[in-house]
């Protein structure tokens, strides 16, 4: 029960949850506004695009980067494995993982769009994906050094 409760906390509170929230109010409150911010610029139709595929390649990226995140090869005495409170990050990671993913399907379905209709849903998607997965790329990467450093300071002492 503890751990259902901890992943219904992750996935509830926090930054990741704040930002798909906001990509929602974004769209169905200021669409009107968006709408016609678009229609007078004329954003360049292949960095847009390629600019919606960074989400996926951060979640790509994070796929990847969970085994060293999770069984880091500094650590040959398993510490991190036998911490009390390795469940709360493998939890934690695996939220962000789910983050990834739900931010690089917003990113994809953008990047599948019809850019030049003058609507606000695709550059919702957009910002939301890139600001969604930056947070996610950032914590993830965040929690590698913060491990790796306790893992070189563990090492050390012993």
């Amino acid at each position: 029960m503890k751990k259902i409760t901890e992943f219904v906390r992750l996935l509830l509170i926090g930054p990741e949850f704040v930002i798909l929230l906001a990509g929602v109010v974004l769209e169905y409150q200021f669409s009107g506004g968006i709408a016609r911010w678009i229609s007078g610029s004329s954003p360049p139709d292949e960095v847009i695009k390629h600019l919606a595929l960074l989400p996926a390649a951060a979640a790509g990226w994070m796929f990847l980067s969970g085994r060293t995140l999770l069984f880091p090869e500094k650590d040959a005495k398993q510490l991190l494995q036998s911490w009390p409170d390795y469940w709360k990050m493998r939890i934690g990671f695996d939220v962000a993982l789910i983050y990834a993913i739900v931010f690089a399907v917003l990113g994809l379905i953008a990047w599948a769009m019809d850019w030049k209709a003058g609507k606000s849903f695709p550059y919702a998607c957009l910002a939301t994906s890139l600001i969604g997965a930056g947070t996610c790329f950032v914590t993830v990467y965040r929690a590698q050094q913060i491990v790796n450093e306790i893992i070189i300071q563990k090492g050390a002492e012993d």
